[in-house]
């Protein structure tokens, strides 16, 4: 997988925020390379990513279903593409862990209103 770097963009000029890391990256690198700017998002937070697990541990209580049955479910459901290799095509689930922090909110809202199971409030994060 290829390292991301952030960085900020101010009057036309990028300061990259871990300068050491960003010329170690450099300084294995000869030839031609590809750069991509782009807006950075934020990616869904860890507590983002225990609240779910939790919101599963309950769903899983009340249907009987295993989390991890749940989680390919919902993903399933409201995470997914369509793949086509020759003639097959086939629907699969994406990981939500690139999902930026509003998109996993949106798929934690979709989750609830399919189950009607409400999401924990009191979540303690370890």
């Amino acid at each position: 997988m290829d390292p991301i770097h952030y960085a900020v963009v101010k009057d036309g000029k990028i300061k990259v925020h871990n300068l050491a890391r960003w010329t170690s990256c450099l300084s294995k690198l000869d030839g031609d390379v590809e750069i991509v700017v782009r807006k950075s998002r934020k990616i869904r937070s860890n507590q983002q990513n225990k609240l779910y697990w939790q919101y599963l541990n309950i769903i899983s209580s009340d249907t009987g279903h295993m989390p991890e049955e749940l989680h390919e479910y919902f993903k399933m459901k409201f995470n997914s593409a369509y793949i086509k290799f020759g003639q097959d095509e086939m629907k699969i689930g994406i990981s939500t862990t690139n999902l930026d922090t509003k998109e996993f909110t949106d798929y934690l809202s979709k989750i609830y209103h399919l189950t009607g199971v409400p999401m924990p409030t009191n979540v303690e994060y370890e």
